[in-house]
């Protein structure tokens, strides 16, 4: 058949469909109610349909498992649906949801929509961490943050400066509200958090208190100047201050470390919080400072001083999580793989200006800590949309999740989260979701703990140019294979448009391609003989499509339908 009758049948459908009669519906969200689900939950969406004529459609919902349709099933259309159906008993996993109405003589596909959900026993297997800055009384309804965020999965909160003073968390005081401990200016109110936690708890959301790890007043230092750290400064011993505001203590100093800790179990225990995040500053770096041994000065190793406490903290108040920010990835290695922190928080600077940087900070972030889940505070000005969305794929593809969303329609774009959260627009959030359903979707392959990276040898080539890792004028091709289920995965990040690597800084619009080849060969094209091949894409194609492969003697030929800023070939056995 000619592609001129192709178009005119096309065309013929469209016109009766469309111009001949009423306005083709159209399916207007998927709304989930939880951020997560446990196995065999009851999972249920709420789905909006706008159109006319609603009575002559129908709606068929697809759930699937990677490329297979595990769960399918047709409802009668109206405006307003309501489906329930089990999560699914494999955990930790991410599933795909399909929606597609068909006119109901023609059986055409009208419209179609695709979201996300992933089924974990614990939260912490898959921790989306997202934040929280107001506290006050008169806040946005924590109902409606709450449902915000479960439309993006956040499954976690980190509450920033909810706290009464530095050292001393809970406020004391026989009333409901205080004033935040940096800047006295914002009012808190102890009923709201609890409000907060609780609407949390009904979407799964899990709430942690946000701790400075060494942060004390001056009044709790003149009562135990012993606890402090100190350096000698013209001719004298002086503590080490932050802003000459805050004294540090030693982290694993006895009497400092069993102070805080109870300061930490009494916000657990009266607040209702799930969790610790332990903050610090980023000094004083092993050895530049002392603490009081005796009567003497010895040199302080903060880094196994941070070990100590985050050990000492995660004992005492087990099950509940500890996190701990490394501060320009400082001090990375000796707390990832020593500590017994639940997650590896890091907040990149100048360690890591590029992207090559941020990947090889991952990629050891997870050797140190045999593979423990990773956060990045990355702080991207939230007006250099392009730069967030290149920084995302990469973070997202290579199994990392990166802190940015929080409150109600909010991104983070600086540390000092009241001050540097900002609301974005509708495209952009769109945009942000449909690459949050992408990372869910795929999660068992994003965040696989049994995968093996394969260089690219040149066995594989395009005409465009490739490299191993990240940088300007090319594409980023990462391929790796999961040892367990024999899938191999090619990651494709688009950097040809952009001139210089350093993420946070503005970049271009990605120089979107349409339909370009790959050809494999070598090892890598005999290790995926009798493997189907399917496309998706965060930019525009969430479920998998089947994509045709070409075998001409030892080189497969793979044709991708488009790359904007991140799409994924998904090599998978057939006998899977």
């Amino acid at each position: 058949m000619s592609k001129i009758v192709v178009l005119l049948l096309f065309y013929s459908v469209f016109i009766i469909e469309v111009l001949g009669g009423a306005v083709m519906p159209e399916i207007e969200s998927i709304q989930f109610d939880k951020s997560f689900y446990h196995p065999g939950e009851s999972v249920t969406l709420q789905v909006k349909v706008k159109g006319e004529d609603l009575e002559k459609f129908s709606m068929t919902v697809e759930v699937m498992d990677l490329e297979k349709v595990i769960l399918e099933k047709a409802y009668p259309l109206s405006s307003s649906l309501t489906i329930k159906f089990p999560a699914p008993s494999k955990y930790p996993s991410g599933y795909g949801i399909d929606l597609y109405l068909r006119n109901k003589k023609s059986k055409n596909i009208v419209s179609r929509n695709s979201r996300s959900f992933d089924v974990l026993e614990h939260w912490i297997e898959m921790p989306r961490y997202g934040f929280l800055t107001d506290f006050s009384p008169g806040r946005i309804s924590p109902e409606m943050t709450m449902e915000f965020l479960t439309q993006y999965h956040i499954n976690s909160l980190q509450y920033y400066d909810w706290m009464y003073n530095y050292g001393k968390l809970v406020y004391p005081g026989k009333g409901d509200q205080y004033t935040d401990a940096w800047s006295r200016t914002h009012l808190i109110s102890k009923n709201m958090l609890r409000r907060l936690i609780e609407a949390g708890h009904k979407k799964n959301i899990y709430s942690l208190a946000y701790v400075p790890i060494y942060a004390a007043t001056k009044e709790i230092y003149k009562k135990h100047p012993d606890w402090a750290l100190y350096q000698f400064v013209n001719e004298t011993w002086k503590p080490v201050e932050f802003e000459n505001k805050l004294i540090i203590m030693a982290p694993d100093n006895k009497g400092w470390s069993s102070f805080l800790i109870d300061e930490c179990k009494k916000a657990i225990k009266e607040i209702g919080f799930d969790g610790i995040h332990l903050d610090q500053y980023g000094y004083p770096k092993d050895n530049v400072s002392t603490k009081i041994v005796g009567k003497e000065y010895k040199p302080y190793t903060t880094s196994k001083g941070f070990v100590r406490f985050i050990d000492k903290l995660k004992s005492s108040i087990s099950p509940q999580v500890v996190f701990f920010n490394c501060v320009d990835n400082w001090p990375g290695k000796i707390v990832q793989s020593e500590s017994e922190e639940d997650v590896v928080y890091i907040e990149p600077w100048e360690s890591c200006n590029t992207y090559n940087d941020m990947y090889n900070m991952i990629m050891k972030a997870k050797k140190y800590s045999n593979n423990k889940p990773i956060i990045l505070a990355a702080y991207i000005k939230h007006f250099f949309e392009n730069s967030i969305f290149y920084s995302n794929a990469l973070i997202l593809s290579s199994g990392a999740h990166r802190l940015e969303l929080g409150e109600y329609d909010l991104l983070l774009d600086g540390p000092y989260f009241p001050g540097d959260a900002y609301p974005m627009d509708d495209n952009f959030m769109g945009k942000m979701l449909a690459y949050y359903d992408f990372s869910v979707r795929y999660e068992q392959l994003f965040y696989s703990n049994t995968f093996k990276i394969i260089d690219l040898q040149n066995q594989i080539s395009s005409k465009f140019p490739l490299s191993n890792y990240p940088e300007p004028k090319k594409i980023w091709l990462n391929v790796r294979k999961d040892t367990k289920s024999r899938i191999t995965m090619f990651n494709l990040v688009n950097f040809l448009n952009i001139n210089y690597s350093f993420w946070r800084n503005w970049q271009p619009e990605p120089e979107k391609v349409n339909d370009f080849t790959l050809e494999i060969s070598g090892q890598l094209a005999k290790s995926l003989k009798g493997y189907s091949f399917y496309f998706a894409s965060a930019d525009g194609n969430l479920r998998m499509i089947p994509i045709s492969a070409i075998h001409n003697g030892e080189i497969i030929t793979l044709k991708l339908p488009f790359l904007e800023y991140w799409s994924t070939i998904f090599a998978i056995p057939k006998s899977n």
